[in-house]
């Protein structure tokens, strides 16, 4: 009877052991499943400003902004070439479901000037993969004057695309310096 017992008891306790295991290991997928879930809902923030932002008739091929979301808490980086569209994006991005706050260091450019223009004429006139894709929704290429360095942001889809906005530049104009931030686009976007 006494061999029984122990045996029950064991038994037990390696039940007992088994289900605290399996319930520790079920509440670390439940924080990893919340943790998902708050990097999509980021991810959905983040596009949502975006597509506001896109929404905006003077954000253009002159401005690039970048926004960060982590739990609510929204970044915006970038240039304007307008002071006053700096206030407007942060607006637009505060009416977004999800935004709890914002941190704005959105940059004023000095406007795009005569070589910020030079710049999207030799890219959205001369060359014909671009041409007239300057005043669309959301340009491949965002020309960014920075002092004497045109800063190029944006997304194109190869690394010679990329390499030639550059040469184009260099060409073309009277600039000095180019920083190309250009991304290349994957296949499958």
């Amino acid at each position: 009877m006494n061999n029984r017992i122990d045996r029950s008891a064991a038994y037990l306790m390696i039940i007992i052991i088994t289900l605290f295991f399996i319930s520790g290991a079920y509440a670390q997928s439940q924080n990893k499943g919340e943790q998902n879930y708050q990097i999509s809902n980021d991810s959905i923030v983040a596009q949502q400003i975006m597509k506001s932002f896109s929404k905006n008739l003077f954000y253009g091929i002159y401005d690039w902004v970048t926004v960060d979301s982590k739990n609510g808490i929204v970044t915006l980086k970038g240039w304007v070439h307008l002071p006053w569209l700096i206030t407007q994006l942060q607006k637009a991005a505060e009416k977004v479901p999800g935004v709890k706050s914002i941190d704005n260091k959105i940059e004023k450019t000095f406007g795009p000037g005569r070589i910020g223009v030079q710049v999207a004429h030799v890219i959205y006139h001369s060359d014909p993969l671009y041409y007239g894709q300057a005043n669309t929704v959301n340009p491949p290429v965002h020309i960014i004057v920075n002092v004497k360095t045109v800063i190029l942001e944006g997304r194109v889809d190869s690394e010679r695309l990329k390499d030639k906005v550059t040469n184009l530049v260099f060409s073309l104009t009277d600039v000095v310096d180019v920083k190309n931030e250009l991304k290349v686009m994957s296949k499958g976007k």
